[in-house]
Parts: C-alpha cells; structure tokens; sequence
C-alpha cells in the first residue's frame, strides 16, 4: 500500500498545509516549493560540542525561515509541522555518524504539570514521528523532569546550567539494569540552543549506565 494513502484521504477533508507560510501543498509534500527552496539547512560539517553528549545532529539551524514550523508544534496547531519536521529529522539522522547504533530514542521530558497544562510535550510528537521512520522505539518516560525551571531562553548561558542542574531524573517505570543500561540513546528535543537541557539529560542518563548518549533536535540556534 502506498505509504501515502492514509494523507491522500485525509487531504480530501482536511488539505495539507505547509507548516511555515500555510499555502496548501499535496499529502506528498512537506513544506510548499518556495518555502523547501529557503530552509535554512545546519551545516553538517559544523561541529557542535555539548557536554556528556556523544554526537549531535539538527536539519536547521532556527530562524525565520523555519520557525512558524516550530511555533505550530510547540502551540498544538500541528498540522503537517510534525510530519515535516520529523521527516527532515529523520534524514538528518540517517545521514549521521549514528545511525544504526541507537538502542532507544528519549524525548526531553517536561514536568507533569507543565504537559498536563499544555496537553502535550512536543518532543514526545518529535521522538513518535522519528521513530516511525527510523524504526528505533521511544522510552516516553525513561527519563522525567522532577522540578520546574525557569524558561531557559530566557536565561544567559551560565544562568541556563544553573536553572537545570537536578532537574531530571530516571523514572520510577524503568528497570535501569535491564532497559537503559549499556545502551545507546538517542536524545531528542524540537529546538537545541546552548546544549544545557540536553547535556543535563545525558549526563543523568550515563549516571545510569547508558553506554553512549547522541542527540537530534529539529532546530540549533546560531
């Protein structure tokens, strides 16, 4: 069956829009053919050092040209942004120096609160699609935000390891020796700017015996 048919259906009912500037692109598009042409692709041959992270990759580096995308998922006004955003994701990955060595993929947890106030946590969406298209399963809860924390952007970078430190832990749900320990994992999350979340998540999930921890996010600031 063509992997299409589910969104050629849907698109009869609800057109597909692009995620960025909403004109209606067909089920087999991502973004529309002015906006594909004026995504602000990450340099791949840029090296990104985030501490107790193994190997980092992004499809974008975030800006105008790609954050309405990132504005809809985060809001819950998906749309096509999620399918976009993860199969871009997903190239990224593939083209990886990882690829075909992640146990898990584990999405940036929030705070109960925090998700339940929002309705969901858009690295969780993130982590689904991907893992459709790379077929690696999601530890949804592996990890959990114990504590809430101040908006990190709007934090200076000394400010934002501050905000994080112990804010993470591994969840209750997971049996570390026989789930997490002396694997890989891939960590993910929608935007990447100074590293902090993502290295205090590692760093949690190597206290626990993970093996080596990578991280895709959708977006890595300047």
């Amino acid at each position: 069956m063509d992997k299409f048919f589910g969104r050629n259906i849907l698109h009869l009912f609800f057109p597909f829009r692009c995620p960025v500037c909403g004109e209606i692109i067909s089920p087999r598009e991502f973004f529309c053919a002015d906006c594909t042409a004026n995504l602000p692709f990450f340099d791949k041959s840029r090296e990104v050092s985030i501490k107790n992270v193994d190997s980092f990759t992004a499809p974008f580096v975030y800006n105008e040209k790609i954050s309405p995308a990132i504005f809809l998922l985060k809001n819950g006004i998906k749309g096509n942004s999620a399918h976009a955003l993860g199969e871009f994701l997903a190239k990224s990955v593939k083209n990886s120096d990882f690829c075909g060595d992640i146990d898990f993929i584990v999405p940036v947890p929030m705070t109960k609160k925090d998700e339940k106030r929002r309705g969901f946590n858009q690295a969780v969406v993130i982590a689904g699609e991907l893992s459709k298209r790379i077929s690696v399963p999601v530890l949804k809860d592996a990890v959990i935000k114990k504590r809430g924390t101040s908006e990190q952007k709007t934090l200076s970078r000394t400010d934002r390891e501050k905000n994080i430190v112990g804010a993470f832990g591994i969840s209750d749900k997971i049996a570390v020796e026989d789930v997490i320990a002396h694997k890989n994992i891939l960590v993910v999350d929608d935007i990447c700017t100074t590293g902090s979340t993502i290295s205090e998540v590692a760093s949690v999930l190597k206290e626990n015996g993970v093996s080596l921890v990578y991280c895709a996010c959708c977006c890595k600031t300047v």
